[in-house]
């Protein structure tokens, strides 16, 4: 299992040396790395983090854009828990310039009828054209 995400991916341009004669001098080779996809370090955090049925949660769910430009980025809170319960917002499409932080809170009721149990809030963020990017989650209770 791979347990490493790239968080971005980048470029690079090498120069390829053919054999010198001794007499010359070595010059120094350097590379410079390009972001070519989005880059996002996402955070979440639900209030209260135990909650009785019936009663509503606040997931609030955020980003920063560590790209070395603006992006657009599709983003998405979800929670889930016992029984395949699953309560999804989104995906919502956002612009973010470099290194701004974009932030959505949403309060969620909890149906009477979801079952008690740990839940798992998450916040999903991938590229425009759909690919993950990264993900973070944090833990809910729901009590009767």
């Amino acid at each position: 299992m791979n347990l490493l995400r790239p968080l971005a991916i980048a470029s690079l341009t090498f120069v390829s040396v053919t054999a010198l004669p001794a007499a010359l001098p070595v010059q120094p080779v350097s590379a410079q790395l390009t972001p070519r996809v989005p880059c996002a370090i996402p955070s979440i955090s639900v209030d209260p983090t135990t909650v009785k049925r019936g009663n509503s949660v606040t997931l609030k769910g955020s980003f920063t854009n560590c790209s070395t430009n603006n992006k657009r980025y599709k983003f998405t809170l979800k929670l889930t828990g016992p029984n395949n319960f699953d309560l999804t917002v989104g995906p919502l499409t956002v612009s973010v310039p470099t290194n701004k932080t974009y932030t959505r809170s949403e309060s969620v009721k909890i149906p009477s009828f979801a079952p008690v149990g740990d839940y798992s809030a998450t916040v999903i963020v991938r590229s425009f054209s759909g690919n993950l990017l990264n993900s973070a989650s944090t833990a809910l209770t729901v009590t009767k």
